[in-house]
């Protein structure tokens, strides 16, 4: 059982969590940590990234095709019986529906979760579980829905960039 001040932490987190939705999970994941069931912990905490994503791509899909896409492929994958949780990281660092500065963190937790679910490798500590809920909620269930504007703004810049080049190569075969 954790004690008072770590689970005063954990639940922190709790209250930290934009999406009600996402809530469910999360508070499993921290249950189970303060219980001392730190690898369902892990197991939970990296489920709620994951359906995290996929909520807010299957929002995203409604206005956007690309997304659309990804939420098929998503379907086909799991329809196929294949993995799709490092495709959904992938996508979602794609989307801005993580802060890219957490990516690599995530991609750990990813990795990390894996190895806890085989029970004679890696063990958990609560100290390396502390710090994976506090990124989880800073780059993941922290943020609202909404696609984030910094990566909105990277795109008009690709896009801005590709016109550019296109009038450039339109002048160049006009003077050919």
């Amino acid at each position: 059982m954790a004690n008072a001040h770590i689970s005063n932490l954990l639940d922190s987190y709790i209250e930290q969590v934009a999406n009600p939705r996402d809530k469910v999970l999360f508070t499993e994941a921290i249950q189970a940590a303060e219980a001392s069931a730190l690898r369902a912990a892990y197991m939970m905490l990296w489920l709620a990234c994951v359906e995290s994503w996929k909520w807010k791509l299957q929002e995203l899909a409604t206005r956007n095709l690309e997304a659309a896409k990804v939420i098929e492929e998503i379907e086909n994958l799991e329809f196929k019986k294949q993995p799709t949780h490092e495709y959904l990281l992938k996508q979602a660092n794609k989307f801005g529906l993580l802060m890219s500065k957490h990516y690599s963190k995530l991609e750990h937790i990813y990795i990390l979760q894996r190895a806890y679910s085989r029970p004679y490798e890696k063990h958990p500590k609560m100290e390396e579980f502390i710090t994976d809920a506090s990124t989880v909620i800073d780059g993941v269930l922290g943020r609202p829905p909404e696609v984030q504007a910094s990566h909105l703004l990277e795109k008009i810049h690709i896009l801005s960039h590709e016109i550019n080049a296109l009038t450039t190569s339109l002048k160049q075969q006009k003077t050919v």
